[in-house]
């Protein structure tokens, strides 16, 4: 009997633990909503690109979890910019690559000082989506980027301004295998930093010999290229010693496959730097966690957004990212969230 007893009264005890749980959890959410409509900000890269879309319908699908009537302005920026911005306090979350990440809480160049306030959200394309490509034309004989040196090979070479994520990634590529701007300069070639749309231009025009950038696959602008030029090859980027150096700025190694963008006729190694949302440190918990609710609830828009999304999970969202805490944490409410629905 005395058993029976203290068996009921712990069955007791354990139903009103849960009540007082799930109604302090319906306090809070009430709570929440009634806060009021909120007016968040975000950013992307230039209108129209893949992040842009994306990062467009995640904060629509994003803006269902926060109390009604709120609304999330996109942006159009870069993410240098946007890394800085963030890390300022200035937007609540946004576009931004690992490598801006890592050089920002460092406070590597172009960032002037250390921005520690940076935190992530979640990853947002897949892993290896936005890749590294560097390319040349099959004229100039060169197969690999040791031969750029061996060779003192004169290469006319057009790359985003200085500064961007991209021509860190080049220069930091470059330099691994021993190569400076002035190097190319002092063999008689060139280095011409111009906006992508130039860039573009330049190497579809056949007015320098190579180019390269980190671009989301598949980007319209490459496919524009292709479309004219089939004369070029990817030159690969495998060194054990250079992936090495790389992975501590939050680089990644893929194996862009054979036929990739209609052409290539073999696998080649390359790089890629993993693609987040990051968001202010101080962004309140219950705000963060929302976001993520409404975002993974309404995956379907995310999913919609583009070609290369079709695929794209929760879990995805979060292992890819998670292999580079030792760079930059996620914000305790998306680690709560995340933690909450991928429990087994």
């Amino acid at each position: 009997m005395k058993r029976d007893a203290k068996r009921l009264k712990g069955a007791i005890m354990f139903v009103v633990f849960v009540s007082v749980i799930i109604l302090m959890l319906s306090i809070l959410t009430e709570s929440f909503a009634q806060k009021g409509p909120l007016r968040l900000t975000t950013a992307a890269t230039s209108v129209g690109s893949p992040p842009y879309v994306v990062v467009s319908n995640f904060a629509e699908a994003a803006k269902r979890g926060l109390p009604p009537g709120s609304s999330i302005n996109v942006e159009s920026a870069g993410t240098t910019a946007n890394t800085a911005r963030i890390g300022e306090g200035e937007l609540d979350f946004g576009y931004l690559n690992m490598i801006d990440v890592a050089f920002a809480i460092k406070g590597k160049p172009p960032f002037t000082k250390k921005y520690e306030k940076i935190r992530m959200l979640c990853g947002i394309f897949p892993p290896g989506a936005e890749e590294y490509l560097f390319m040349v034309e099959k004229g100039t004989g060169l197969n690999s980027i040791d031969e750029i040196k061996q060779k003192r090979y004169p290469l006319t070479l057009a790359i985003p301004m200085k500064g961007s994520g991209s021509e860190l990634l080049t220069r930091m590529v470059l330099g691994a295998y021993g190569i400076t701007y002035d190097d190319i300069t002092s063999w008689g070639g060139k280095v011409i930093f111009t906006s992508f749309t130039e860039q573009r231009a330049l190497f579809k025009d056949r007015r320098v010999q190579a180019t390269a950038s980190i671009m989301p696959y598949p980007h319209p602008g490459y496919v524009e290229i292709f479309t004219f030029r089939k004369d070029v090859l990817f030159l690969p980027i495998d060194k054990k010693e250079v992936i090495e150096e790389l992975k501590k700025d939050g680089i990644i190694q893929i194996v862009v496959k054979k036929g990739h963008y209609g052409f290539t006729d073999r696998d080649i190694p390359t790089i890629a730097t993993p693609s987040i949302l990051g968001v202010r440190a101080d962004l309140p918990d219950e705000i963060v966690y929302s976001l993520l609710k409404g975002a993974f609830e309404n995956i379907d828009l995310i999913q919609k957004s583009h070609s290369i999304m079709k695929n794209f999970t929760i879990e995805m969202a979060y292992k890819v990212p998670a292999s580079f805490t030792d760079i930059v944490p996620f914000h305790p409410a998306a680690e709560k969230y995340f933690k909450e629905k991928l429990r087994h």
